[in-house]
This record gives structure tokens, sequence and C-alpha cells, in this order.
């Protein structure tokens, strides 16, 4: 059942990132850091160099998802300033 959700939560987070949705950018940080903290949290009974390897790809993705955030919205930011001024 948890893989299910986690698994419809992502794909419906993973459609509004490409198309550039700005709310699914924090949605999906937040939930980044969501995992990321249960996966540190289960490291602490397993031990799991796997969950380290995999924690710092997380932790990749999460840079990468806000690095393009922060594109997306100066891009959105410069688009809405050239519509103001009557630039195309």
């Amino acid at each position: 059942m948890r893989s299910t959700f986690s698994a419809t939560v992502w794909s419906k987070l993973v459609a509004a990132l490409l198309k550039r949705r700005l709310w699914a950018y924090p949605a999906s940080l937040a939930a980044l850091l969501l995992f990321i903290i249960y996966q540190l949290y289960r490291f602490s009974y397993t031990h799991s160099a796997g969950l380290i390897v995999l924690t710092l790809f997380d932790l990749l993705v999460v840079w990468l998802v806000w690095h393009e955030y922060r594109l997306v919205q100066s891009h959105k930011i410069e688009a809405s300033w050239r519509r103001s001024r009557g630039r195309q």
C-alpha cells in the first residue's frame, strides 16, 4: 500500500516538474527531504552502506531540483517583466 502511494505521489510530482509547474518544485524538495530523513533514520538501525549511497544520490537530486527551480523562477520573472514593458 505504501509503495503504491509513494509511486503515485512521485509520478504526479515528476509530471508536474516536467510541465514546470512552480508548486511542484517546493513540494518535490519537501518530499525528498522527508525521504532523506527517513533513510537516515533507517540507517541508524541497519548501518547499510547502500542507504548512504542512496541518500547521497537523493541529495544530488535535491540540488538539481533547487537549481532548476531558481532558473525557472528567474525565467518567469524575466518574461513577466518583458510583458509588462511591452517586449516579447
